[in-house]
């Protein structure tokens, strides 16, 4: 039985540079997408798809035009689906996310980009790996993402061999302002000092090499469980070919770049990658702060994310089937040590798909967000423990 599979990103932006990293709306999660099915299924749900497009022809764009993520601006979902002004635009992600069923197979990664970089210092180290890889990975990405500290990503886009000597003088500084306030930052002190102790056992990285090879990594390991050996992958035209490159060192087969506008799969995995990729950096921007302060807050969702009608909350339903239990599998998702955000975004699907209707949250919609605060840590928690 022959599959067919179709790859898109998020964002074409897949290195941190100067410029992303500077802007307002920087995130630093790069979001794949793999749609695919049974090559004897592909004719209906073609059918399907193009009468789905049919039907929101007015939102196509380009020349030539196509229906893609584009059409959903960060604007549009900065609170969820509850800000969505267009029901338009609320009906068309329904219809998008009800053509999904049994017969679709999908593949998703999240791959942090500043947690690659910690990969590439950690992958310098000849030794013999003498500490926990995972707990050093997940500490220095949390305090580089946090805190955001400008000398060391100058020194990422000037001189990448300074970058280990820059993320001590980094933490130093930290560990001495924590100082002030042991009562809530003496485990984070303790930690930075474990991460400074073995970052003096670390060699300077000569340079940076951004290779997204993570998503197709997760990809062979997927079909490999699912024992699928004749396929074929279509990933979305770029220009480059440094995407076909990387699934094909990964030793997939079968591996073509093609037009989007000749391929409904590719749209169909841009569309879904669009969706998470959207709501996941809203969801980011709301609970990490732009300007840390002396004094540590709790941030929660606002009520505005709860304000929803009940075609919004049954979008937020649908989403939860697909991304957590169409086809549900170990291998579904790919992430890297660092994968807090998917933890949110995993836990926001979820609190939703709890309610019957929009009745159980307007009861008590001023609790909501503490709510799902206590209901995301839970989630957390659960991944802390394995690391």
């Amino acid at each position: 039985m022959a599959y067919k599979f179709y790859y898109d990103e998020s964002c074409h932006s897949e290195s941190i540079t100067e410029n992303t990293l500077n802007a307002e709306n920087f995130y630093d999660n790069f979001i794949t997408v793999i749609v695919g099915w049974d090559e004897t299924y592909e004719s209906d749900l073609e059918t399907k798809y193009l009468a789905f497009e049919e039907k929101y022809k007015s939102r196509k764009a380009g020349n030539p035009a196509e229906l893609k993520s584009s059409t959903i601006k960060p604007n549009d979902i900065v609170n969820g689906f509850a800000s969505i002004k267009s029901k338009e635009l609320t009906t068309l992600i329904e219809d998008f996310l009800s053509l999904f069923d049994e017969k679709v197979y999908i593949c998703i990664s999240f791959i942090n980009k500043i947690e690659f970089l910690v990969n590439q210092i950690v992958d310098g180290y000849d030794e013999e790996i003498w500490f926990n890889v995972d707990a050093f990975k997940y500490t220095l990405v949390k305090a580089l993402r946090t805190y955001k500290p400008q000398n060391v990503f100058t020194q990422l886009y000037k001189n990448p061999s300074g970058m280990v000597d820059s993320i001590k003088v980094f933490l130093k500084e930290r560990i001495k302002i924590n100082e002030n306030n042991l009562g809530l930052k003496q485990k984070e002190n303790q930690a930075f000092k474990e991460v400074l102790f073995i970052l003096d056992k670390l060699s300077p990285i000569k340079d940076i090499i951004w290779n997204y090879s993570a998503p197709f990594v997760g990809f062979s390991k997927y079909l490999n469980h699912k024992k699928i050996s004749d396929y074929c992958l279509k990933l979305d035209k770029e220009g480059t070919e440094r995407t076909l490159k990387s699934a094909q060192e990964c030793g997939l087969k079968s591996v073509s770049e093609e037009n989007s506008l000749n391929n409904f799969g590719i749209r169909m995995a841009d569309m879904l990658a669009g969706i998470i990729f959207k709501l996941s950096k809203s969801l980011f921007g709301v609970l990490n702060p732009k300007n840390l302060g002396s004094t540590p807050q709790k941030i929660i969702l606002n009520e505005k994310w709860f304000k929803l009608s009940d075609q919004e909350l049954n979008v937020y339903k649908l989403l939860h089937r697909v991304i957590l239990n169409l086809n549900e599998d170990k291998m579904k998702r790919t992430v890297g040590t660092f994968y807090d955000d998917l933890i949110c975004f995993q836990a926001l699907i979820q609190y939703m798909n709890t309610f019957v209707s929009i009745n159980d949250i307007t009861k008590d919609l001023k609790m909501q967000g503490e709510k799902f605060n206590s209901f995301c840590c839970e989630y957390l928690e659960k991944y802390f423990t394995t690391i």
